[in-house]
């Protein structure tokens, strides 16, 4: 049967409001909510350019390659949002919720346009509406990228929608002659006003995230159901513009992934067995999990292999389903296309390339095709059982939206969230990572080390997680322990800046500066910059600590070099030479110290180096200058009292 437009005065504007009314049900309570600290801190609440404003610097590095992601006009959303309301979560929130509910509205009005049925349209955006798996991309400041991608890619779909409708009647459109000089359509010709609508849209998806690139096929699917075009060549022609887009989304995304080294590790030292049974059992698991939402998590942990029973296991039931829809084509024509556009649009997040994991924030768009399915199925008006459908659809929206609207208080804050995550899976390393930060962060240490510990128990040879579990118990007092880790950091990652400054730095304070100079013995030569001069310094000062102020001294003049503005290193470079007893020297390097940053301590030590050269007058002149700026200065008043006993018993003789 060949859907049509119906005549029947239907509640379309009342479906409308009762789908605004259902996303403003489930998500009111995220105006209240803050940022999270997985991607909300570096993508936008601590993001320069988001801070930056309009400029046409900030406009060219929005749509620059310098960003960990290409998403140049999700940055422009933030940034306005930023320039108008100022770094407010709630605002934040709010957005990602009213982008939802056009999204919903946008996905009804498309597919009661391409179909003609009311009730099946309403179904599927009430499932895409309700379904928990989408509070991940809502509630998550973060995904305001899928929501822009969606929304941008949805009105594509619509403006396409609009275009086959148009053609079909004649209207808006251009055709070229066929060569042989037959009379009829061809191909369409790049003036279709309602074409090139289409085309800027789906550019402007790929530009808020580089995620629906496979949507001209899925347009070529909906020629077949429910736009029933027949004259493929004409379509595949038509669709020449957004083919050459995507490649050009695909070549983004390459360069923007594939290049940094720092993603994907996993996936692109992976075996193309283990890739591939990753790939059969995430398509596998997201349907059932579409069917029966429970225990959701961020990002799930993903196994290290898979058992042969379990690739089967889900093989089985991905073939089963693709030959129930080749079976039913004919009938069914929804069942093959809502199970390809699942597929389709899921494939480049499905892990061939590009991400690992499985995240519930893929399914955004994907799972549509899985709700055509089930609206179809149960309230299509050639269905013989429609009024029980009506009755189980309802059913289905109700016992989806509670769970949402459990699943959305989830994502308050970082500590409720991982502590969700972690109660759900507690094998799930990167939440106890993410929780003990944000334990961290509420500087609620003992809950801090805790989690810490646990993900490194999950995941041991993670070099984040033992530095962050060394860092926790450094702040608890546990100076040992901590040292302990933060050798075991340097065991996994021996050239890692951080872990060999962490653990020089830690052998300094707890008095063992000779082990320090070991470890910066034993370093490789850095080449970075900031890492250089960091070690550098670093290294002088251990030296210095370890009573070898001559060797000290090349590398903290070397570090001088590197960092010119460093108060606190002219000052060890200064104490470097009281150590050496060359005093004039140590004068210069802390009058240095003086014109960069005239304090209490600086002050102090030039008292200390003149009272050495017994020049008790000016030493006590640079102590009263000292307890001047800090009249709690305890060493400056020591040293005060005792310059002037000194001057009293010289006075005396």
């Amino acid at each position: 049967m060949i859907d049509q437009p119906s005549t029947d005065h239907e509640p379309t504007a009342a479906v409308a409001i009762a789908l605004v009314l259902l996303v403003c049900a489930l998500y009111w309570p995220v105006y209240g909510f803050d940022f999270i600290n997985y991607d909300d801190k570096h993508l936008v609440s601590e993001h320069a350019l988001i801070g930056e404003g309009f400029s046409s610097d900030s406009l060219v590095k929005a749509f620059g390659f310098d960003t960990p992601d290409w998403l140049p006009l999700t940055y422009l959303s933030w940034m306005i949002e930023h320039a108008a309301f100022g770094m407010k979560p709630g605002v934040f929130h709010t957005t990602n919720a009213l982008i939802h509910m056009l999204n919903t509205l946008i996905l009804f009005a498309l597919l009661r346009r391409a179909t003609g049925q009311l009730w099946p349209s309403a179904l599927t955006a009430a499932l895409f509406a309700c379904h928990p798996h989408h509070v991940e991309t809502v509630a998550w400041v973060s995904e305001r990228k899928g929501l822009l991608s969606t929304l941008f890619g949805f009105l594509a779909v619509w403006s396409y929608v609009e275009f086959a409708q148009r053609e079909k009647k004649g209207s808006g459109t251009i055709y070229a002659k066929h060569p042989s000089g037959r009379t009829g359509k061809w191909f369409l010709t790049p003036f279709s006003p309602w074409m090139a609508i289409a085309t800027l849209f789906f550019a402007m998806s790929l530009m808020s995230k580089l995620m629906l690139i496979t949507l001209p096929f899925v347009l070529l699917l909906m020629d077949v159901w429910p736009l029933k075009r027949r004259e493929w060549m004409r379509q595949v022609l038509e669709k020449t513009s957004m083919f050459l887009i995507s490649a050009l989304g695909v070549f983004f995304l390459l360069k923007v992934h594939l290049n940094n080294p720092s993603t994907n590790s996993k996936i692109m030292s992976a075996g193309l067995d283990l890739r591939l049974s990753h790939v059969l059992v995430s398509y596998e698991q997201y349907i059932v999990s579409m069917f029966w939402p429970r225990r959701l998590a961020v990002a799930y942990p993903m196994p290290e292999t898979y058992t042969l029973p379990r690739v089967l296991v889900a093989l089985t039931l991905l073939v089963g389903v693709g030959a129930v829809a080749v079976w039913q084509v004919r009938r069914r024509s929804f069942l093959l296309m809502g199970y390809l556009w699942f597929g389709i649009v899921m494939s480049p997040v499905i892990g061939v390339v590009g991400v690992f994991i499985r995240s519930d924030r893929y399914t955004y768009v994907p799972m549509v095709g899985l709700y055509m399915i089930i609206a179809w199925l149960l309230l299509d008006r050639a269905g013989r059982h429609r009024n029980v459908g009506f009755v189980v659809a309802s059913v289905i929206i109700l016992a989806l939206s509670m769970t949402t609207w459990m699943q959305v208080r989830v994502w308050r804050d970082s500590v409720s969230l991982w502590t969700y995550c972690t109660e759900t899976i507690p094998d799930h390393a990167t939440a106890h990572q993410q929780l003990g930060h944000a334990h961290s962060k509420n500087k609620n240490d003992r809950l801090s080390v805790f989690h810490y510990g646990q993900a490194v128990k999950l995941r041991p040879k993670h070099l984040v997680f033992r530095t962050n579990l060394a860092n926790a118990l450094w702040r608890t007092g546990d100076g040992a322990d901590a040292i302990r880790h933060f050798r075991a950091a340097l065991e996994i990652s021996p050239g890692d800046f951080s872990a060999t400054n962490n653990l020089a730095v830690a052998l300094m304070e707890t008095n063992q500066a000779v082990e320090a100079v070991k470890v910066f013995d034993n370093a490789p030569r850095f080449t970075d910059p900031a890492e250089l001069s960091t070690i550098t310094r670093n290294r002088g000062r251990a030296l210095l600590l370890a009573g070898q102020p001559e060797l000290s001294i090349d590398y903290l003049k070397e570090a001088r070099r590197l960092r010119p503005d460093d108060v606190e290193l002219v000052m060890m470079l200064g104490r470097a030479f009281v150590q050496m007893k060359s005093y004039d020297q140590a004068i210069s390097a802390f009058d240095d110290a003086r014109a960069m940053d005239d304090s209490a301590d600086v002050r102090n030590q030039l008292g200390s180096v003149f009272a050495r050269q017994g020049k008790l007058r000016d030493a006590i002149e640079q102590f009263r200058k000292a307890l001047s700026i800090d009249a709690n200065h305890q060493d400056a008043r020591f040293n005060l009292g005792r310059a002037m006993k000194l001057l009293a018993a010289q006075a005396k003789e």
